[in-house]
């Protein structure tokens, strides 16, 4: 009730700029029940000829408490013709200002301008006014704001990607986008939506600099501004895409051969010593068509292609020898193979094989896969080292067992010669035993005569032994 009072006491206090309408003509003012702090209010004012003339509207007027609001009907200040009998309804806009006094019940008169005739002086009549509650909106916002590129040519389109969110905006209301490029106003759009995501399409300065791209968000009692730096110099007079692919290709076929000369040194490999000297050349052509690139010089192109040939030459090279290496080795293993084929057994046989086939495998892929060369060499070194240890390990057990069987035979050997001689001896002993033998029994006889005739049947006579002189 005090807020009524309040209102009613404000519309009297009013200045009145005209007369009160007369019973034949119906003015009012509409408003929403409330409005917002910094935001759009829509207000429409009837305006009713019951009378039998017509009459003429030249403008109307909108008393606020922080200040009059004056609309004119039609462009060039026409009046608008209202016949008797018949009502016009005019709508307009107004912005509620963002400092404003809330909450407040605020109240509003209204003022139109009305004439007899289409010449005629217009006389400023009095209307019905009316009141709304205008409150403060609590309005957040964010904004992102992103460049496809940040180094342009003169005149190069490019991109900004944009996505916003704004909670608490009342309905109707949208926000604003602007986007200006060092000051200049280039884009202004209302999006929709409380949020979203778009790309925007644009277009660089005609002339070289630095330029500030500002993108700000506009909420009617807030902003939110985001800024991007961007550097734009003059088009070049070569192909600056493909001179792009050919410095990104030199600068990685020089890495690539970099790392596989060093892994061939530390794992022993004889490289050619030109090798060094061509790696050294192509750093120093590559850093010329860098500089090329940045000053717009076309030589970038010619120098990254003698930077692309001195690696590749490098690294042909380089391949060739981690090649020559990794074909000894596997000769060496398969001569072994061939040397122990009869004397190691079948899983090991079988096991040297397969892996000398996955070294000549690797072999293969050697020149085909630059960027695995150095794994696929260290991989198929480390199994032939690992077979070769395997075989001669192998070899020198058959050989320990064949030194095993030689010291056994040769045992045996001379095992049977003592066992053949303790036999011999021992059958000697048993047949003439180990007492004194007589001269006639070792003859066979079985006496003889001290005049040496032999005495019995079947003896044997000796003569008397001669006498030496």
């Amino acid at each position: 009730m005090r807020s009524l009072r309040v209102a009613l006491l404000l519309l009297l206090l009013l200045p009145l700029r005209g007369a009160t309408a007369p019973p034949q003509l119906q003015l009012e003012l509409l408003l929403p029940d409330a409005s917002h702090a910094g935001f759009i209010c829509s207000a429409s004012i009837v305006v009713g000829n019951l009378g039998e003339g017509e009459r003429f509207l030249s403008w109307v007027e909108i008393f606020a408490p922080w200040g009059a609001i004056r609309a004119t009907i039609r462009e060039g200040g026409a009046p608008k013709r209202i016949a008797a009998g018949s009502t016009e309804t005019i709508n307009l806009t107004f912005r509620v200002p963002s400092d404003v006094k809330t909450p407040q019940y605020a109240p509003f008169g209204l003022t139109v301008a009305l004439s007899d005739t289409v010449k005629g002086a217009p006389s400023s009549i009095v209307g019905q006014g009316a009141a709304m509650w205008i409150f403060r909106a609590e309005v957040s916002a964010s904004l992102s704001v992103k460049s496809n590129k940040v180094e342009l040519w003169t005149e190069e389109d490019f991109q900004l990607e944009i996505s916003y969110q704004v909670s608490g905006l009342p309905e109707g209301n949208v926000p604003l986008l602007i986007v200006g490029i060092d000051g200049m106003e280039v884009v202004e759009m209302n999006l929709t939506g409380d949020n979203g995501a778009f790309a925007l399409n644009l277009t660089a300065p005609s002339t070289e600099g630095d330029f500030s791209l500002n993108s700000t968000l506009y909420y009617y009692v807030g902003s939110v501004c985001k800024v991007l730096n961007v550097s734009v110099g003059r088009v070049a007079n070569f192909d600056v895409e493909w001179a792009t692919l050919l410095l990104e290709e030199a600068n990685s076929t020089l890495l690539l051969a970099r790392g596989l000369y060093y892994d061939a040194l530390s794992d022993g490999i004889q490289v050619d010593p030109e090798v060094n000297s061509s790696l050294h050349l192509a750093k120093v052509e590559l850093d010329k068509a860098r500089e090329a690139f940045d000053d717009l010089n076309e030589s970038v192109l010619s120098l990254s292609e003698d930077s692309l040939n001195a690696s590749r030459w490098a690294q042909s090279m380089i391949l060739q020898s981690l090649i020559s290496d990794l074909h000894e080795r596997i000769d060496r293993l398969q001569v072994s193979v061939n040397q122990l084929e009869n004397v190691i057994d079948a899983d090991s046989l079988r096991e040297a094989r397969q892996v000398i086939n996955q070294s000549a495998v690797a072999l293969d892929r050697i020149n085909s896969e630059p960027e695995s060369a150095s794994e696929l060499y260290s991989t198929a070194v480390s199994r032939l080292n690992l077979t070769s240890a395997l075989l001669n390990q192998t070899l020198e057990q058959h050989r320990s067992r064949v030194r095993l069987m030689v010291i056994a035979s040769s045992s045996i050997m001379i095992l049977s010669l003592f066992l053949i001689l303790v036999l011999s001896l021992r059958v000697w002993r048993e047949r003439w035993g180990g007492r004194p033998r007589d001269p006639g029994e070792m003859c066979g006889t079985t006496g003889i005569k001290s005049n040496g005739s032999a005495v019995g049947s079947g003896d044997v006579a000796f003569d008397r032994p001669h006498s030496w002189a």
